[in-house]
């Protein structure tokens, strides 16, 4: 971008980094198994990575206006991962502005407690230890505790922007039960000697299911009216609004189950940028939502932005985050998303920018040109 630096709001978007204190990034492709060529921790690449963006951007005299984390910062429910993603952020990117403040967090379905019922506050427990407490950062309404903050946005002091995370985790690592299903109990109880056929239901009573309740949707309604009129909106959120590339996932539960509702909401509540992660696959489209009541009503242009992860399978590609760059975002914003691949051994941090490209939709033409034929006198 050439626009001069103060004119630019700048998000580091960092998703589905699945951590723990145990899991590894392995590249290689073993044949053979020999000594002293333990992979390295996913923490530790993520960690260079960070360090290297920030020294980056200390060097270009550039900050950061807030990070926006989509959840699955751990890796099956394990308890320490959010807290390794948070500490990794506030360490390595205080250089470039990025303090608890301006931190926005929402569970991924990797981040609740498995098994716990939907707005439960045991449910998220885990979040709440990582991204709450006594320097909490900006978290969405979390189903069934009450709010702990007040306000569950990020906003500009000049009233420029604002960002606002949504939940739809609450019942995501579902296990249904007696209470779903009358003689469930019975029916472990029946084949508890029985190793196979208790695998056997646990995978077929394991439901992973996204989902943005009633309550949160009124709660997006109150925010909306509490952020009151800025130039830019962005949401932030773990699962997708619209398909994200070509790679089929079959599956129960692929999409958000009350889609359709929610899209109805951005749109009326005039989102402009969605952000999210979950699919493992870096992405930028625009996305169009129209009227469910009229279909004469101009389509509502969003622009999404997926993010992909680091894994193994995809070394040469593997992005753990993304810049968003936002210019002229009070008048005619411009937005370019750079993919900021891992950072492994030995090597140098690279920017892979996405063209440049328009928030705002521009003026739609209700009519073609007309043309006027006749003779002159």
């Amino acid at each position: 971008m050439t626009t001069n630096d103060t004119d630019i709001v700048r998000f580091l978007h960092v998703t589905d980094c699945h951590l723990s204190s145990e899991d590894t990034y392995d590249s290689i492709d073993r044949k053979i198994k020999v000594g002293s060529m333990a992979p390295p921790l996913r923490q530790k690449m993520l960690a260079s990575t960070l360090e290297a963006l920030a020294k980056d951007l200390v060097a270009r005299d550039q900050k950061l206006h807030g990070v926006l984390f989509s959840g699955d910062g751990t890796n099956r429910g394990d308890a320490e991962g959010q807290k390794i993603l948070r500490n990794l952020l506030e360490e390595k990117l205080e250089p470039v502005g990025i303090i608890a403040a301006n931190i926005v967090a929402t569970p991924g379905n990797h981040d609740v407690v498995k098994a716990t019922p939907p707005s439960d506050p045991a449910r998220y427990e885990h979040f709440k230890e990582a991204w709450l407490g006594n320097k909490p950062v900006v978290v969405p309404y979390l189903d069934g505790i009450p709010d702990p903050q007040g306000k569950n946005f990020l906003k500009s002091d000049d009233d420029t922007w604002s960002v606002v995370p949504i939940n739809t985790a609450n019942w995501c690592q579902l296990v249904l039960n007696e209470e779903n299903y009358p003689g469930m109990d019975e029916l472990r109880k029946t084949v508890s000697g029985n190793q196979k056929l208790t695998d056997l239901i646990d995978i077929l009573t394991f439901h992973d299911i996204a989902r943005v309740s009633d309550e949160q949707l009124n709660h997006l309604k109150h925010q909306h009216e509490q952020v009151g009129s800025v130039a830019l909106r962005i949401a932030v959120l773990h699962h997708h609004t619209m398909t994200v590339g070509t790679r089929e996932e079959f599956k129960s539960f692929a999409d958000i189950t009350n889609l359709g509702a929610l899209r109805q909401v951005l749109r009326e509540l005039g989102f402009n940028i969605i952000v999210h992660g979950h699919k493992h696959e870096t992405a930028v489209t625009y996305d169009h939502i129209y009227d469910d009541h009229d279909l004469s009503a101009p389509a509502h242009r969003v622009l999404t932005i997926s993010g992909g992860t680091f894994q193994a399978a995809a070394h040469e590609h593997s992005d753990p985050m993304r810049l968003i760059e936002i210019e002229h975002a009070r008048h005619a914003p411009r937005c370019t998303v750079t993919r900021i691949p891992l950072v492994t051994a030995g090597r140098k941090l690279k920017r892979v920018a996405f063209p440049t490209v328009r928030v705002w939709e521009e003026g739609t033409r209700t009519a073609g040109p007309i043309v006027i034929e006749g003779k002159s006198g």
